[in-house]
């Protein structure tokens, strides 16, 4: 494991989500792993976590609209289903 080649010590549940940001993607995986390692030698989820969601750009009105739509067209699903 890449990891311990480099002396990090990583809890696992951190691994897990940076598993699940890259998407399948080992080149992200890595990058995160280099940018994590600059942080400390010890990676926690804690830590994962403000790195990944510094990362992710936010659009309120976006997410917002996102949900209305979805909460309109499960409510046409459960009447059309009832």
């Amino acid at each position: 494991m890449m990891a311990v080649k480099e002396g990090l010590e990583v809890e696992e549940e951190a691994l897990v989500l940076i598993a699940s940001t890259a998407d399948g993607s080992l080149r992200d995986a890595e990058m995160t792993m280099d940018q994590l390692s600059l942080l400390d030698r010890r990676i926690s989820l804690v830590t994962v976590q403000e790195l990944v969601s510094s990362q992710v750009p936010t659009f309120p009105l976006q997410t917002f609209s996102l949900k209305k739509i979805f909460k309109c067209a499960h409510s046409e699903h459960m009447r059309s289903s009832a």
